[in-house]
């Protein structure tokens, strides 16, 4: 990590906490983990929990991965792409987001290159047709990376940030590893520990994030879990 070029970023909070740690500030954000399209899940998950938990003195935004048609959450599925996966999102929107709307709750998804969101345009849209019902972007660039797109990994960065930030609730920030193999997905790893040219990133976000918007760096929330306002030093 480059605290050096962290510390220009415009928000001077990050929130890093975890579900498993100790923290004195109280929860802002809850990825609750699993793939949305399972039978079953927001009950399993936390969905349903969370939502009857909800408290607007402390108001919680909730995130979920957006989901896949796939046998496992971070493996490619062509449908995906497809009508079938386009279906299955706008499905999951409108039975998810009413009902959080409905108790005061933001919710949204993290988008994923791999997964039902998967690109700048699909945010857009959503964004476009929900912003008005409590839904909550998350501007999260390495997670929108195809090992298809290195060549022109500045490019792709840039335009997600620059369409996306301003309108996000959240910034996740993670580096990537790729590998040789177009069909493999590039390896999320800290910030700071692969190739994303960082400085670049942080140019761009100091002129398009708006300073109320919290960055997150180093967390994996492959698995879900809770971040909190942390201050950076």
């Amino acid at each position: 990590m480059n605290p050096g070029c962290l510390a220009r970023l415009p928000n001077p909070r990050v929130a890093v906490a975890r579900s498993h740690e100790l923290s004195r500030s109280p929860a802002r954000f809850h990825v609750l983990p699993g793939n949305p399209l399972d039978d079953g899940w927001s009950g399993r998950c936390g969905f349903d929990a969370a939502l009857a938990a909800n408290d607007p003195r402390n108001p919680v935004t909730l995130l979920a991965w957006s989901g896949t048609l796939g046998p496992t959450l971070f493996e490619g599925e062509p449908r995906n792409w497809m009508r079938a996966g386009r279906d299955a999102l706008a499905g999951l929107i409108a039975t998810l987001l009413p009902r959080a709307h409905s108790h005061g709750v933001p919710f949204g998804f993290i988008p994923h290159h791999f997964h039902l969101l998967s690109d700048v345009a699909g945010q857009m849209r959503v964004w476009h047709e929900h912003a008005d019902a409590g839904w909550a972007t998350v501007l999260s660039p390495a997670t929108l990376i195809a090992t298809s797109m290195h060549k022109d990994l500045h490019d792709h960065l840039r335009r997600a940030v620059e369409m996306v930030a301003p309108r996000a609730s959240l910034c996740l920030l993670e580096d990537l590893v790729f590998d040789a193999h177009a069909d493999t997905a590039p390896r999320r790893v800290e910030w700071g520990s692969g190739e994303i040219p960082h400085e670049s990133v942080v140019e761009w976000l100091e002129s398009a994030l708006p300073l109320s918007t919290p960055i997150a760096v180093g967390c994996d929330l492959s698995d879900g879990g809770l971040l909190r306002d942390e201050p950076r030093g």
